[in-house]
């Protein structure tokens, strides 16, 4: 008898062990047929009504399973601090010892870095040269009507009367390609023959119905005129120079002609293929010729105004 009482107490203590296993300081783990709910219900106000604490206790154990603890804390302390829902997809899960296999479950779309607008190549200039002799002289130019561009200097020839400045303009870049550089010269120019003057750009009339002189043109006026260069005038010897040749004056001079007088400002500018302009030189170009005879010239001569390097604002003089 005392031993069957024996087994029946052991069978007691045995049930009773297997009941304590099931439970928890934080209750009975849910049994397999326990239901799960969807997260997005933490959402939803009526959960907060009465009868509903069962299922909104399962949730809160579906998350902490799922995303741990203080991602959860985190995700409640967010609701509470936003008048809109927050979703589960709002949890930022760090990886702790507690899941450290967890995957996040913050999405975003993928990532657009914005991108600067294409940058322009930089050109720049930092020296300009005007050559008005052999020395420092390229080559390569093709022949022009009269006077040479390959050899700068005074031209006259006595079998025509011509006489010109023949010179070369050297720009040299520190930094980008001659390649990048495009060459465009102005004037206001006069000449006189036999006391004569000839304008270019001429005067310009006023509008019909005004009255006064008209804006003046030539050597001592205000309208400036395109001067080319054309490309038989422009060279590229290496990437790191442009060169822009010329020879005004003249082309032929008869005894009525005389005496000859020259003037002209000349603006020469280099632009990049956006066209902003990067280098400008102004100069000036002098002839007198009071006859045929008159070679040497009395006076044949080129001058620089200005030199700018125009991308940093310096002068180059």
């Amino acid at each position: 008898m005392a031993e069957d009482q024996g087994k029946e107490h052991d069978k007691q203590q045995k049930v009773h062990r297997a009941d304590q296993s099931t439970t928890g300081p934080e209750g009975s783990i849910a049994p397999e047929n326990t239901p799960t709910y969807p997260t997005s219900l933490l959402n939803n106000p009526a959960l907060g009504g009465r009868g509903n604490a069962p299922v909104r206790a399962a949730i809160m154990r579906q998350m902490q399973q799922t995303y741990g603890n203080k991602a959860v804390q985190r995700y409640l302390q967010r609701a509470r601090d936003t008048a809109t829902p927050v979703s589960d997809k709002g949890l930022d899960v760090e990886q702790t010892p507690d899941h450290a296999h967890s995957t996040p479950v913050q999405r975003t779309g993928p990532t657009t870095t914005p991108t600067a607008p294409p940058t322009a190549p930089v050109v720049t200039v930092d020296r300009i040269d005007i050559v008005d002799s052999a020395s420092g002289a390229i080559g390569g130019f093709p022949a022009i009507t009269s006077g040479d561009l390959n050899t700068p200097g005074p031209y006259n020839d006595a079998t025509t009367g011509a006489v010109k400045n023949a010179h070369q303009i050297h720009f040299h870049l520190d930094q980008g390609d001659s390649s990048m550089l495009t060459p465009r010269r102005e004037l206001q120019r006069s000449f006189w023959a036999a006391g004569i003057e000839h304008k270019n750009p001429p005067d310009r009339p006023l509008p019909p119905g005004e009255v006064g002189p008209p804006t003046p043109g030539g050597y001592d006026g205000v309208i400036v005129g395109p001067d080319g260069p054309p490309p038989h005038e422009i060279q590229r010897p290496s990437t790191d120079k442009i060169v822009v040749a010329d020879a005004p004056g003249a082309r032929a001079l008869v005894t009525a002609q005389y005496p000859y007088t020259y003037r002209s400002h000349f603006t020469l500018i280099v632009a990049d293929s956006g066209g902003r302009d990067i280098a400008k030189v102004t100069y000036d170009v002098w002839i007198e010729k009071t006859s045929a005879a008159d070679v040497p010239n009395t006076h044949n001569s080129i001058t620089a105004t200005s030199k700018e390097d125009l991308v940093r604002g310096q002068s180059l003089q």
